[in-house]
């Protein structure tokens, strides 16, 4: 028993550490942008520099969401890494449950009595990320659409400036 606790420990520590790792939704929509090439010289470019203006304020704010996202996500990974852990818990000590003495069951006790709570919270949790995520995804599509032309490099430079993006 005292192994398998141990075991479970270092599984969820696994989980905590690398799980956090992964990137989700933040991409840098900022940097996509400004490091697409400018409109051949001599060329008409698609964007104006008011629509670019616009454009980079955007992806700045999407950049801005994508990480809250990222933080949103993150935070329920957690949750979930806790419960499954308790749930490893529960379910090993169920069977020796029967002949413990009061300690032991009231420590039982309180590691179901948290599962449920970390299941509400999921369940609280994860459809508000789910909406967070999905209106991230529409502005991002509206972004790519909007975005989606070239610019004059002078354009460029000078909202650069303007906007103080290095």
């Amino acid at each position: 028993m005292n192994r398998r606790w141990r075991l479970a420990k270092l599984a969820v520590a696994a989980l905590l550490i690398f799980g956090g790792i992964k990137a989700h939704a933040a991409r840098s929509l900022l940097t996509e942008l400004t490091g697409r090439p400018p409109a051949a010289a001599g060329a008409k470019a698609a964007l104006t520099g008011e629509k670019l203006e616009a454009c980079l304020r955007a992806a700045r704010t999407l950049d801005t969401s994508g990480q809250a996202l990222d933080v949103e996500i993150s935070a329920i990974e957690q949750t979930t890494a806790e419960s499954m852990f308790l749930q490893f818990v529960i379910n090993s000590q169920f069977a020796t449950l029967n002949g413990a003495d009061k300690a032991a069951v009231a420590e039982f006790e309180q590691r179901t009595r948290r599962h449920e709570e970390l299941a509400q919270k999921f369940k609280a949790d994860y459809p508000v990320y789910q909406q967070h995520k999905s209106d991230y995804d529409g502005k991002v599509a509206a972004f790519e659409r909007d975005c989606a032309g070239d610019f004059d490099g002078g354009d460029l430079e000078a909202v650069k400036t303007k906007l103080q993006i290095k």
